[in-house]
């Protein structure tokens, strides 16, 4: 199983079964809609867990054009920490 919550919470933003008799497994995390902050992802296997903490942080609006339109964004940035 894999788990994604918030740092300092019990509570699981996304959780998914992955197939990990494989050496390498994909996982798509939609972390689009999540908050500044930091967070965990953890996978669990039968006897083992693999955490990894991470922080996001937004930085300034950007306006770009897409398909011909000016779209407006923000430029977000993925952290590991410890």
């Amino acid at each position: 199983m894999t788990y994604l919550r918030p740092r300092n919470s019990a509570d699981f933003i996304e959780q998914k079964e992955a197939n990990l008799k494989d050496s390498h497994v994909m996982l798509n995390l939609h972390l689009a809609g999540l908050e500044d902050g930091e967070y965990t992802f953890v996978v669990k296997t039968n006897n083992q867990f693999f955490i990894k903490h991470f922080l996001i942080t937004s930085g300034d609006l950007v306006c770009e054009k897409v398909g011909g339109k000016e779209v407006l964004s923000i430029n977000r940035q993925i952290q590991t920490v410890d």
